[in-house]
């Protein structure tokens, strides 16, 4: 898999899955592959500094609120970078595999993929062309013609799956 950077998007920068979620962090190998961290913000690319100025304040319910600053300078970047993630906000895709995993599951699950080209000139993001955005269907046809056996949502299996994964997660 290798190295990659990430860029997060703050405020209304963010992209958008086909189902309407916002993508607020995106990987890249177009940029230094050093696991670095850029931020957009009012279509401007920033480099984020050394974190500083913790604080701690007691909550009035008892917890305790840590508190990081982080400055950002500015990048005067002009280049084309394509930026990609998945939407982890969106059900996943349920198939079945030709065999057992590690896991003792024969179900296995993929996301839809949201990529895009981002054009920096100078820093300023210039432009975004959508490469691919997949839907839910999208990816459910594709798989279909790899030769793989795509669950519906409805089917007991896959009800089993999310029900076990919802649990999972919490």
């Amino acid at each position: 898999m290798g190295m990659f950077d990430t860029i997060r998007f703050y405020g209304d920068d963010a992209l958008l899955c086909a189902a309407g979620h916002p993508l607020r962090s995106l990987q890249t190998k177009d940029l230094e592959c050093t696991m670095a961290n850029y931020v957009v913000h009012q279509a401007h690319l920033y480099r984020p500094g050394t974190r500083s100025d913790e604080t701690a304040q007691l909550g009035k319910d008892g917890r305790l609120l840590l508190s990081t600053q982080q400055t950002a300078d500015p990048v005067a970047l002009t280049a084309e970078v394509t930026a990609y993630t998945f939407c982890d906000r969106c059900r996943p895709v349920l198939f079945l595999r030709d065999h057992q995993s590690l896991w003792g599951d024969y179900v296995d699950e993929r996301r839809p993929w949201c990529e895009w080209r981002l054009v920096f000139v100078a820093g300023a993001l210039d432009r975004r062309e959508t490469v691919r955005v997949e839907t839910r269907e999208m990816l459910a046809d594709q798989l279909r013609k790899e030769g793989l056996e795509v669950l519906d949502d409805t089917d007991r299996l896959a009800r089993l799956h999310f029900k076990r994964r919802e649990s999972r997660d919490h």
